[in-house]
């Protein structure tokens, strides 16, 4: 980050050496751990339903993104599990998922476009970082989201949502 907090990040990706994807970036307060529990089922789960909500499906099926040829990025932000900082920053910092979005474009793996993915927080911070434009972006997958969490936020951007591959 460009304040120099390192934020603890799960990167799941194609296993093809030499390759680069686009990548999907799942970025909120949720703790990233929480989607290891999409290891432990023999399916998934119905959506909302759930015996395991605990937004292990928020951040989208890993196994389902990166077979068909996406990284999967889900960091935890300043303050969040292991991630550094003490939240003295706002979790829906676009300053920080813009500067995740650079470090994730720059990695060796990454095509350089990155998408953003998930509903609820996920989709608050999706509309957020869309208002600063960041080089990177180059979709957005935005649903569920209570209509009364935008107001003071400008979601007119539909331009940046289109193709990442």
């Amino acid at each position: 980050m460009r304040d120099g907090i390192h934020l603890y990040t799960d990167v799941y990706r194609p296993d093809v050496k030499g390759e680069q994807f686009p990548a999907l970036l799942a970025y909120t307060y949720w703790h990233k751990d929480n989607n290891e529990a999409l290891e432990w089922l023999a399916a998934p789960q119905a959506y909302l339903g759930a015996p395991f909500w605990d937004s292990s499906l928020e951040a989208g099926d890993f196994n389902y993104t990166v077979p068909r040829g996406f990284a999967h990025v889900i960091p935890d932000p300043i303050g969040i599990g292991n991630s550094e900082g003490h939240g003295t920053k706002t979790w829906f910092n676009p300053e920080d998922i813009y500067d995740m979005m650079d470090w994730i474009a720059a990695q060796p793996w990454c095509s350089g476009n990155v998408g953003m993915t998930g509903p609820s927080a996920y989709f608050i911070m999706q509309i957020h970082v869309a208002n600063v434009k960041p080089p990177h972006l180059m979709a957005l997958r935005c649903d569920e989201c209570d209509c009364g969490t935008l107001r003071g936020c400008r979601a007119g951007h539909s331009e940046v949502a289109g193709s990442i591959s």
